[in-house]
């Protein structure tokens, strides 16, 4: 009698390989038998349709006990499916809420940049001005001894007159550089 290779249910080839139900020997059995059934009478005819039912019905019971085995497997892989596309939908969420808050970042990034760019240059500005009105403040500032003349006017004697005309002359100059 032929008989599929897995036997029992344990050795029920798994649905990722090819599944071969008959060896090469079985094939070569069967294909004899077929020679020789040729010239068989109507007995012999319907004897090997016997024999023939009966291999397809244990190959059909095999079969059915592979698919029911498999069911299992496939229930728990359609789970991890699920569970995989349900994370996969909750990572696409995040991935766009990371994106929105990464374009937010950047655009902050961007503003703050060009903030600073424009600190910087007030800040040199201001340091620019800073140093003009000081060196402005140094020219109008009058000299404190032409000053000190001035305010005292000592015409006493000839020697206080020449001091105040120094003076005068000093503010002169003075002026003349504020121009």
């Amino acid at each position: 009698m032929l008989r599929p290779l897995a036997t029992t249910e344990n050795q029920v080839p798994s649905s990722s390989s090819s599944i071969r139900v008959l060896t090469e020997q079985e094939e070569r059995d069967i294909g004899e038998l077929f020679e020789r059934t040729q010239n068989l009478s109507t007995n012999g005819i319907a004897s090997m349709d016997r024999i023939l039912r009966r291999e397809l019905e244990d190959t059909d019971h095999l079969l059915a006990t592979a698919l029911e085995s498999s069911g299992s497997a496939l229930a728990l892989l359609s789970e991890c499916v699920s569970e995989v596309e349900h994370s996969m939908v909750d990572i696409n969420a995040w991935s766009a809420v990371f994106e929105t808050n990464l374009l937010n970042m950047r655009t902050n990034l961007a503003t703050i940049k060009g903030q600073d760019k424009q600190l910087q240059v007030s800040a040199a500005n201001k340091r620019s001005l800073a140093d003009a009105l000081e060196e402005l403040l140094q020219k109008l500032e009058i000299p404190v001894n032409v000053e000190n003349v001035l305010l005292e006017h000592p015409f006493e004697d000839d020697k206080s007159v020449l001091k105040f005309c120094d003076a005068l002359e000093g503010l002169e100059g003075f002026r003349s550089r504020l121009r």
